[in-house]
């Protein structure tokens, strides 16, 4: 979507809808002075102000340097680390049962990167809130997805769910699949 700034302007990109299910095609709709998009899809319906500024993120960028950065802030603690992304049903799973364990143990830390890029940034943090988890998120910034992959694990190949379970010696273990933890997080799923 593409909204014209002022007469004689350019014009500038305008919000981001996106689904992978049905959808028809978006609307523009006039409410007094504001106009908006409104767009039914499989998961509803969605609307945008396009005169609403956009929305400030919490979400972090993930670059080259980041793992090492979560892995300094985090030293001495448990937590898991889960690679996700807004298409994958199975990491849609995953999710969810790591708020289920969170619900369980609040104290349970959780650090989420997607895969998608920044500029999903609102989407992310809404799927996260809509899941219940409750994390440190990250998104994947401008360095070619193959660097960002290889800076998480040189062995891994793109497959998501992905999670590492960080111990407090700062030892990780991989999991890829859907991850199912038990009553207490600390241990192996």
């Amino acid at each position: 979507c593409w909204i014209w700034n002022a007469p004689g302007a350019t014009f500038a990109p305008g919000p981001t809808l996106q689904t992978a299910g049905d959808s028809d095609q978006p609307r523009l709709v006039k409410a007094g002075e504001r106009i908006l998009v409104v767009w039914r899809n499989s998961d509803g319906i969605a609307v945008k102000d396009l005169a609403a500024p956009p929305p400030v993120s919490r979400d972090k960028p993930f670059g080259r340097d980041t793992l090492a950065a979560i892995e300094r802030e985090h030293a001495r603690t448990q937590f898991w680390l889960v690679l996700w992304d807004l298409e994958c049903s199975y990491c849609m799973q995953s999710l969810k049962h790591m708020a289920a364990a969170q619900r369980n143990d609040p104290q349970l830390k959780i650090v989420t990167i997607s895969t998608d890029p920044m500029q999903s940034a609102a989407e992310i943090e809404f799927r996260l809130a809509q899941l219940g988890v409750k994390s440190e998120a990250y998104a994947f910034g401008d360095a070619p997805r193959e660097a960002l992959q290889y800076a998480i694990d040189a062995t891994w190949l793109g497959e998501k769910p992905r999670a590492y379970r960080y111990d407090v010696d700062g030892k990780r273990e991989a999991f890829s699949g859907v991850i199912q933890l038990p009553t207490s997080a600390t241990r192996n799923p």
